[in-house]
């Protein structure tokens, strides 16, 4: 699932999405277009690959059973018609109906217990198990801001200099301090250091 905060109208335009919203002022109106990456293709590619990566990992799961959604949180982002005749997506006037139809009542709990997942379409209990201890083991997804603004993203495994508990750990921070060193001089004559990659 992915959701977005965006407010304005919302179309898809070849490879990518447009964001146009207006700044209406009493003297004059502006209109900001923002082209975004489609999220829909993001997300069902982040989809398939998590099913993708259950199967590999010994649980045996039917990619039926993935429903990738893109959620619009505004009461101001306005999809236009393509957009609105996708069920993957929810707009803002849905999301309650969408919520609702996690919870499940007492009397479906009970059949999911007693009936055999190959007749239900759901998930086993051992299905749902195994499951949740291949996703306990996946890393998280992080973001790394470089000096300038450009962005490193990838999964942080580890680093052997810096010990610490990810439980415990949103952000790191790393600073440079620029002191004219022997590196430096090195670096003027031409020096390219030797970089490792972290495992």
């Amino acid at each position: 699932m992915d959701v977005k905060p965006w407010s304005g109208t919302v179309c898809a335009h070849n490879q990518n999405w447009h964001v146009e919203e207006k700044e209406e002022d009493q003297n004059f109106t502006n209109t900001r277009i923002e082209q975004v990456e489609d999220p829909l293709k993001a997300v069902m590619r982040k989809t398939a690959q998590l099913c993708s990566h259950l199967k590999r990992s010994g649980v045996p799961i039917r990619s039926s059973l993935f429903f990738p959604r893109v959620m619009f949180l505004s009461p101001d982002c306005k999809l236009d018609e393509e957009l609105m005749k996708r069920r993957e997506l929810v707009p803002y006037g849905q999301t309650d109906e969408f919520l609702r139809s996690f919870r499940e009542g007492y009397m479906g709990w009970i059949s999911d217990a007693l009936t055999p997942s190959w007749i239900s379409g759901h998930l086993s209990y051992r299905q749902m198990e195994s499951v949740r201890g291949i996703l306990r083991k996946m890393g998280t997804w992080d973001v790394v801001l470089l000096h300038g603004g450009e962005q490193l993203k990838g999964d942080y495994q580890g680093c052997q200099y810096i010990a610490l508990d990810r439980q415990d750990t949103e952000m790191l921070e790393f600073s440079r301090v620029n002191i004219l060193s022997a590196e430096s001089l090195w670096a003027l004559l031409g020096h390219v250091p030797q970089v490792s990659p972290l495992t």
